[in-house]
């Protein structure tokens, strides 16, 4: 799971680049070279192509020999791959974590919830984007199995950049839109199926609200 410490580790340059992909300082669709990126996380040539090498799992940079290094595009349908994924993965971390979470990730899985934005009404990106994430995280951490949490930890910042390119046109986000307590509260009490299935309600409703955005600004774009 993602326990305490781990929350806490300091960040690593290889965490640095891929949050300016996710934040949009690096531009989609956008090239850069090796020399532009080191210099971005204050790094040298040599230690970016390592980095390269350790965030290819992400889907998110790719290095073209000769060109430079392209951060990938959002695409008219990344918010359905991702989702998709994401639904696969996530329903049924949600039943293992109802089945298998010790207590103690259980009280851990509550007190992230409730460090969470509680108020009524919209909330800025930053209000929820970075505890939505290790939520998730946390909940396939206590489905004791590593292979499942690290296949989500690869899809998330692809899902993560989607929200800050969505937010660009959404501005605001409905706080009901996105709230994990049923997820929570089925896992806590151990229902599986009912933590399966608020799991798959909670994902759609995020898909189906960034597929709406993605849409509408393809159409923009192209008209």
């Amino acid at each position: 799971m993602q326990s305490r410490a781990t929350r806490d580790r300091p960040e690593s340059d290889a965490d640095r680049l891929i949050n300016q992909v996710v934040t949009l300082q690096l531009q989609p669709g956008s090239m850069y070279s090796e020399n532009e990126l080191a210099d971005s996380i204050g790094c040298n040539r040599t230690k970016i192509r390592k980095l390269l090498q350790d965030v290819a799992p992400y889907g998110l940079l790719n290095a073209l020999p000769r060109r430079g290094i392209l951060v990938a595009p959002i695409q008219p349908l990344d918010a359905s791959l991702v989702y998709e994924a994401r639904i696969a993965i996530e329903t049924h971390t949600a039943r293992l974590a109802a089945l298998r979470a010790t207590n103690r990730q259980l009280e851990d899985l509550a007190e992230l919830l409730q460090s969470q934005p509680h108020e009524a009404g919209p909330l800025g990106i930053a209000d929820f984007l970075p505890g939505d994430s290790l939520l998730h995280l946390q909940i396939a951490g206590a489905a004791q199995n590593p292979m499942l949490q690290n296949c989500l930890a690869q899809l998330l910042p692809a899902s993560s950049r989607l929200w800050y390119w969505s937010y660009e046109t959404l501005n605001v986000v409905d706080r009901e839109t996105l709230s994990h307590e049923e997820v929570v509260d089925a896992i806590v009490k151990r229902k599986s199926k009912e933590a399966e299935q608020a799991m798959a309600t909670h994902l759609k409703a995020s898909w189906q609200l960034l597929q709406r955005v993605i849409s509408a600004r393809w159409q923009v774009s192209i008209a």
